[in-house]
């Protein structure tokens, strides 16, 4: 920029620098089966954004597109977006390329997929189309804070991962004998909620998948203390 001041006339000149984006993403889990819905947790992309993820996407190829979310007011995202693990994808890693709408910042992430036991009637095939319905109207326009305004901090959910090296069932209600929930891989992240009671001589953590279902895991399961990530 440049400016003259009244009284001398005398020019004076100021630069600065425009700090790109640097978006981050987690997956809802880092291993699954097919069959598995992943969510995405991202902060970092501009306010507000359309934010497009993509399969298979590189230097030489526009990928496909398999998922989109949308930003709040800070550029952040939880549980944002869901991709199923298509039923014919058996074994190896996914790559995940998130594309910014408007502010066309990228970042990638990926997961390891575990071989299915069995059938996995649910699960849609690696060639289903995706179309985001998400749209600039959708998205709405960028807020601006009052002058001097201190924007409210987002809370951040405790999260966890799932540890060891062997799957680890969700409870019902805390105890080995109780119904099973889930199974999660070892890796996979879940939502820790403010609950813990004490069953078999052990402290068991109330959870959330990412698919909204709720259940219990011993804490030796998930590494030990959950905390904030």
């Amino acid at each position: 920029f440049s400016a003259i001041c009244d009284q001398s006339q005398a020019p004076a000149t100021v630069s600065f620098d425009v700090l790109p984006y640097t978006p981050s993403v987690e997956p809802s889990t880092y291993g699954g089966r097919p069959g598995t819905v992943v969510t995405f947790y991202g902060k970092g992309f501009a306010r507000n954004e359309i934010v497009h993820v993509y399969l298979g996407r590189g230097q030489n190829s526009p990928g496909r597109e398999v998922a989109c979310f949308l930003t709040d007011g800070q550029g952040e995202v939880r549980a944002g977006g869901a991709f199923t693990i298509p039923a014919d994808v058996q074994g190896g890693k996914l790559v995940f390329t998130f594309v910014g709408e408007k502010s066309r910042a990228t970042t990638t992430t990926a997961m390891e997929v575990i071989p299915a036991e069995g059938p996995v009637p649910n699960a849609p095939p690696s060639t289903a189309d995706f179309k985001c319905s998400l749209s600039a109207a959708t998205a709405g326009p960028t807020p601006t804070a009052p002058a001097g305004a201190t924007p409210a901090p987002t809370a951040t959910p405790a999260r966890a991962t799932v540890g060891g090296a062997q799957p680890a069932p969700v409870r019902r209600q805390p105890g080995s004998g109780a119904e099973t929930v889930a199974v999660l891989a070892p890796g996979t992240v879940v939502e820790t909620l403010a609950e813990r009671r004490e069953a078999e001589g052990q402290v068991w953590q109330r959870v959330r998948l990412a698919d909204g279902r709720e259940g219990w895991l011993p804490l030796p399961a998930l590494g030990g203390e959950p905390g904030r990530r």
